[in-house]
């Protein structure tokens, strides 16, 4: 199969990950009509690659409530932003939220972390989010150029931390999970 048949594939699938997401959201949480008074406690990051929790969060503020005008009345939602996804996981973890948006590395950690008891992968809700980035007239071009300097990410082990450690490795080099940010050769040579 040639890339572009892959990549579409991919995009039809993750596309029918999100509707499946949503239509789950929505189910687990219309069945809370049942009970008492619930507050279902979500997480989110302030960010464009987050865009279904962004947006429902803001829709909340402005007294529209996307989510909430689909739940019974006795269900409110709290909202909770994090910066990074082991962050909201550790809240997860701790119970101090019910669902999150979050990427696949830090989702995959919590739930091999609690052996599959504390967290659930539902489904995709986001496709792409992660780069690189460098400076317009930076000389950063190939991956060698990245030796000795230092790389940022939101927090260790997050999805974008991730990704610039694999893209690094791949190709020869490798990123220092101690914090550090200093890319150097997988052969330990500088």
């Amino acid at each position: 199969m040639n890339k572009d048949r892959m990549t579409a594939c991919y995009s039809r699938r993750r596309q029918a990950l999100l509707k499946v997401m949503l239509a789950l959201t929505v189910l687990i949480l219309t069945t809370e009509c049942l009970a008492a008074k619930t507050t279902i406690r979500v997480g989110h990051f302030p960010n464009a690659t987050h865009a279904q929790g962004l947006v429902a969060h803001a829709s909340w503020r402005q007294g529209k409530g996307w989510f909430e005008k689909r739940l019974c009345p006795d269900v409110t939602i709290q909202w909770f932003v994090y910066n990074a996804g082991p962050s909201a996981m550790e809240a997860i973890l701790a119970k101090s939220i019910d669902l999150a948006y979050v990427g696949p590395n830090p989702a995959i950690n919590a739930y091999a972390k609690s052996r599959g008891e504390e967290a659930r992968i539902i489904a995709g809700a986001a496709n792409g989010g992660s780069a690189l980035v460098v400076q317009g007239d930076s000389t950063l071009k190939i991956p060698v150029d990245f030796r000795g300097k230092r790389i940022a990410s939101p927090q260790l082990g997050n999805t974008q931390d991730v990704a610039a450690r694999s893209w690094l490795v791949k190709r020869g080099a490798s990123y220092h999970a101690d914090g550090r940010g200093r890319p150097s050769r997988a052969d330990g040579k500088p």
